[in-house]
C-alpha cells in the first residue's frame, strides 16, 4: 500500500479514533476540570495525529527538495538566475562587510561584540558553521 499523507498510516487511524473517544469521554468530566484536566487531555490525545502529519510532511519536503536539488539540468533556468542575481548582490558587500566588532541590542543595553565572536548558522547544509565563513565563500566564488 502507497502512503500519500499521514491520514493512510494505520497508527493515525488508531490514534484518530482514540482522540475522538478521549474528547466524547472527557465531556463527562466535572466542571471544575473543564480548563485544566480536560483541555490537557484533549490537546495530548490531538497532538498523536498531529506529530505523524508533520513527520510525513517534513520527510516530503525534504525528499521533493534533495529530488529537485539533484537535477539540476531540469532546473537549470533556476540555478542560472541563482548564480546571476545572487552572487553579485553578495559580492557588492566585499569580503569582510561582517568582520571588526558589531553593535547589538540585548536587554534594552547596546553590546559591542568582537570579530571573535562565532555566529553559527543552525539549520541547512551549512548547519554549524559561521556565517561569516559561509558568506566570504560565497562572495569570493
Amino acid at each position: 500500500m502507497q502512503v500519500k499523507s499521514a491520514k493512510d498510516l494505520t497508527v493515525y487511524k488508531r490514534a484518530y479514533v482514540r482522540a475522538i473517544r478521549i474528547f466524547e469521554l472527557s465531556r463527562r468530566f466535572p466542571a471544575e476540570e473543564r480548563f485544566a484536566l480536560t483541555n490537557q487531555v484533549r490537546r495530548s490525545s490531538r497532538s498523536i495525529c498531529l506529530n505523524l502529519c508533520e513527520a510525513c510532511a517534513s520527510a516530503a519536503v525534504a525528499f521533493a527538495n534533495s529530488a529537485w536539488q539533484a537535477d539540476r539540468s531540469g532546473n537549470r533556468v533556476f540555478w542560472d538566475f541563482i548564480e546571476e542575481e545572487r552572487n553579485p548582490v553578495l559580492r557588492q558587500y566585499g569580503p569582510g562587510f561582517l568582520a571588526g566588532p558589531v553593535d547589538v541590542v540585548v536587554g534594552g543595553g547596546l553590546h559591542t561584540l568582537d570579530d571573535h565572536f562565532f555566529c553559527p548558522i543552525t539549520d541547512g547544509p551549512f548547519a554549524g558553521e559561521d556565517c561569516r565563513d559561509v558568506l566570504e565563500q560565497a562572495i569570493g566564488s
